[in-house]
């Protein structure tokens, strides 16, 4: 989203129709990083609820070794594959030049995502909500800075961008590495607990699968989009569409936020039998969500030229964009809801019911 916002004033219509032409790489493979840590972060938090503490450290352990496994091999794949890849997720001829100068330093922070976004869930999981958020504040605060200095005050345009992408992740993942290195015998952490465990690696996958599937099914979506945007309606729809997704998927985020905050509390409670705050976790969710859902739908509905206009000055830009963001809105309150309950049967450790919700919105209606 920052990225998207400074390119936009920075460089322009084409920049920003480049950082969404790369941007299914970096969904995937959040998605699967995102797959292992919620589900590591489900079987931690009951785990823990339980009193099973040596499973806890083993499950800490598998997630951490595995986000790092799924980030190194996409960083290579991407600097193997790059310009097939590019051209593939829609990139033209116009906006080649400026995807390949962004994608081939940011697939840099691959290994760096997936690890801060194992990290994450662990930290979450084990109720240090906000140590998990000081990381996440201070990396997006270093991304915007450098932002700034790189692409306005430097002059650097996407290479710059891309820097102070992997400059703002490396930055949060040393921050959780000296929360480890801090909580290392709280939890038990040593050298035994990254050996890979059938069992424990099975659990994760499983529970994990919806937040895979979320993610990467919007991946394939905007493959598809892209494609056809550029086939008939060129670089600047493409550019269009990439403005309304980063607006929709900010506004998503709180929806996850509340949705990642329950999980903990509702799986810890739950394997600690204590159901009464567990369903007060429950409640408490379907409102925060529903309610965060609702107020975007009223913005997107009532204020679209003004959220276009953050990403942009270009006046058509603009006028096209602001009227597809109403379409594309209209039933945005119903969100909430979708995202909280599916959230619910993940933390129960119910995979299949939380990957129907999640398939039914993002890939069979869709």
């Amino acid at each position: 989203v920052v990225d998207t916002i400074f390119i936009g004033k920075g460089v322009g219509a084409y920049g920003i129709a480049a950082v969404f032409t790369v941007l299914p790489l970096t969904i995937f493979v959040f998605a699967l990083a995102s797959m292992v840590g919620a589900g590591g972060a489900s079987l931690l938090s009951r785990s823990l609820g339980a009193g099973k503490s040596e499973k806890a450290s083993h499950t800490i352990g598998n997630v951490l070794c595995l986000c790092l496994v799924i980030g190194i091999t996409f960083m290579i794949l991407g600097y193997l594959f790059g310009d097939s890849l590019i051209r593939f997720f829609g990139g033209g001829e116009k906006i080649l030049p400026y995807a390949r100068e962004y994608f081939y330093l940011v697939i840099l922070e691959f290994p760096l995502m997936c690890f801060s976004v194992g990290a994450e869930n662990i930290i979450r999981a084990m109720g240090k909500a906000k140590t998990a958020m000081v990381a996440m504040i201070v990396s997006s605060m270093v991304n915007v800075v450098l932002d700034w200095i790189f692409i306005f005050e430097l002059g650097m345009g996407m290479y710059g961008a891309a820097l102070a992408t992997v400059i703002a992740q490396l930055s949060m993942a040393v921050y959780f590495m000296f929360c480890f290195l801090k909580y290392r015998k709280v939890l038990g952490i040593g050298f035994s607990v990254f050996l890979p465990l059938p069992g424990i690696m099975k659990e994760i996958m499983i529970v994990g699968l919806p937040n895979f599937i979320r993610p990467a099914s919007g991946s394939i979506v905007v493959v598809i989009i892209n494609n056809t945007l550029t086939f008939f309606g060129g670089e600047i729809a493409v550019a269009s569409y990439g403005i309304i997704n980063r607006a929709v998927m900010f506004s998503v985020m709180p929806l996850f936020g509340i949705a990642q905050g329950m999980q903990p509390a509702l799986g810890f409670n739950y394997g600690a039998q204590r159901y009464d705050r567990a369903l007060q976790a429950i409640k408490l969710s379907l409102f925060g969500s529903t309610l965060f859902s609702t107020l975007a739908f009223v913005l997107f509905i009532m204020f679209p030229a003004p959220i276009v206009s953050v990403f942009t000055s270009e006046t058509a830009l603009i006028a096209q964009t602001a009227l597809s963001m109403r379409l594309m809105t209209a039933a945005f309150f119903m969100v909430g809801l979708n995202v909280a309950v599916s959230a619910f049967f993940q933390a129960m450790g119910h995979a299949g019911p939380s990957l129907f919700l999640t398939l039914s919105r993002q890939v069979i209606f869709l």
